[in-house]
């Protein structure tokens, strides 16, 4: 098996192409997103006009802005560690509007605070003012796991 630089990240542009064209494919073809939310907002991230189409144009504008973003060295190909620094960025954009409550860029001790607070109330399923092992495992297996607003 080839294991050159350059093979390896060839590679890993075709798996990332062909992941963006997948996941591109099924978004469109099912923009309400069942079961996630997620179809909804990529597909209204792709209607860039907002007209309740995706045209060919819009799609690979799109998908073009997002390999140039991923691309930060502008060098035509996309290396682990910029995609792992761009799925960072990601996370901690999810995080600051998750946790900045009153909108205002950045999130305050106090709105830290509120949603701590909010947490452990979730957790503590029988409202005694503590949480056990078996209140966390509960909430493991309930079918709550992923959908927390923390």
């Amino acid at each position: 098996m080839n294991t050159s630089p350059l093979f390896r990240r060839s590679a890993l542009i075709a798996a990332l192409a062909a992941a963006g064209a997948l996941a591109g494919g099924a978004v469109i073809a099912n923009p309400g997103g069942h079961g996630h939310g997620h179809g909804k907002m990529f597909f209204d991230k792709m209607d860039t006009d907002g007209d309740g189409t995706v045209t060919r144009a819009e799609f690979e504008a799109v998908r073009a802005k997002h390999l140039a973003e991923l691309d930060a060295n502008k060098d035509g190909f996309i290396s682990y560690e910029e995609h792992k620094a761009a799925r960072e960025r990601r996370m901690q954009e999810r995080y600051l509007k998750r946790h900045d409550t009153n909108g205002d860029g950045r999130v305050s001790t106090a709105e830290m605070s509120a949603k701590a607070d909010a947490h452990f109330e979730r957790m503590d399923a029988n409202k005694d003012g503590t949480v056990t092992k078996d209140e966390v495992k509960s909430k493991r297996h309930s079918g709550r796991r992923g959908k927390s607003t923390d």
